[in-house]
């Protein structure tokens, strides 16, 4: 006797066992036929939800970088500071000149009122009273230069400090203290680690089948097939017609074990049996001589191929048996 041999008695015993329901066992008198799922399993890579350059709006030496790789940065949103020595001497410079000014123009402020008594009495020119006042006006507009020149060396003395978005982590760092940085000099590059995107391409009717999903979820299966809530960002409007799918980014928010990128997500897309195959109670199958059937309320058995069993519930063939239909278990079967 071979091995095959002896062991199909032994896999039928257990398909009788599986499919011929125990004595006692709670099996309904009627039932219906479940419509059977295939799950389709698409694996994504987590991402920043945004990642951005940042970059050195002038030219300087670096004096110090505030974050490296992986950590956030600051609250107040500094990333490095470079040397402002330049810039601060040139606004002093142009703190002197508001001085100096501001003193030139109290002067011809009261040149002004005198030459206007005078004028008023008759004991000088229009002439010369016009020349005090274009003097002050010039010298008021002088001031009015130097303001906005202080404003301009503030936002340039400001620039010093490169800043990125607080909080966010630093993905790449491409500057040292010490280093010589150019204006457009790419210093490093952060992302937006709070909330991770999980990119995959899907076709048309996977997108309807994600669409319909009451609440999508992702598998992580490096940290114990871990199971986080997620939810549609975007569907892309454009169609790649040499893979025929459609790009769609997941968003994670919650219940993430780390927040980087490189995370394996696995998202699981339940879709009807394309062989329309249907799920009963495995007590609602009969048995006889290695073949199965379900009993209709009318009686009559029709027979179906059993493909599986898998949680008390047999997955079955037949062209006779579509989803929706009812059966009665064979305990419940008409006397005849």
């Amino acid at each position: 006797m071979t091995f095959r041999t002896a062991c199909l008695p032994a896999l039928a015993c257990l398909i009788a066992a599986l499919a011929t329901p125990a004595l006692g066992q709670d099996c309904p008198e009627t039932f219906t036929a479940r419509p059977a799922v295939t799950i389709t399993s698409h694996v994504g890579f987590t991402r920043a939800r945004t990642a951005m350059d940042i970059v050195a709006e002038t030219s300087q030496k670096c004096l110090e970088v505030l974050s490296d790789i992986g950590d956030p940065v600051p609250g107040d949103g500094v990333f490095a500071r470079l040397d402002p020595t330049f810039v601060d001497l040139r606004l002093r410079a142009n703190e002197a000149e508001r001085k100096r000014i501001e003193n030139r123009v109290s002067h011809l402020e009261t040149e002004f009122d005198r030459y206007r008594r005078l004028l008023e009495g008759e004991q000088t020119s229009q002439s010369a009273f016009d020349a005090r006042e274009q003097e002050l006006d010039q010298a008021r507009l002088a001031l009015e230069s130097l303001a906005v020149d202080r404003a301009v060396l503030e936002e340039e003395r400001r620039r010093h400090q490169v800043k990125a978005p607080a909080g966010w982590a630093v993905m790449d760092r491409r500057v040292e203290p010490g280093q010589w940085v150019s204006s457009g000099t790419v210093l490093a590059r952060v992302g937006d680690m709070g909330t991770l995107i999980v990119p995959f391409a899907l076709a048309p009717e996977e997108i309807r089948l994600l669409e319909d999903l009451p609440g999508p979820s992702l598998t992580l299966p490096d940290y114990g097939r871990l199971r986080v809530p997620a939810s549609i960002l975007r569907i892309s409007p454009a169609f790649d017609p040499q893979t025929r799918k459609v790009n769609v980014d997941l968003v994670v928010s919650e219940g993430l074990p780390l927040r980087r990128e490189g995370l394996r997500a696995v998202l699981d897309l339940p879709a009807p049996d394309p062989s329309g195959a249907v799920l009963v109670p495995v007590c609602g199958l009969e048995e006889r001589y290695e073949e199965h059937y379900l009993l209709t309320p009318e009686g009559r058995a029709v027979r179906v191929m059993l493909l599986s069993v898998a949680d008390g519930a047999a997955r079955v063939s037949s062209p006779e048996v579509r989803p929706g239909q009812t059966f009665v278990s064979p305990t419940s079967r008409p006397s005849q």
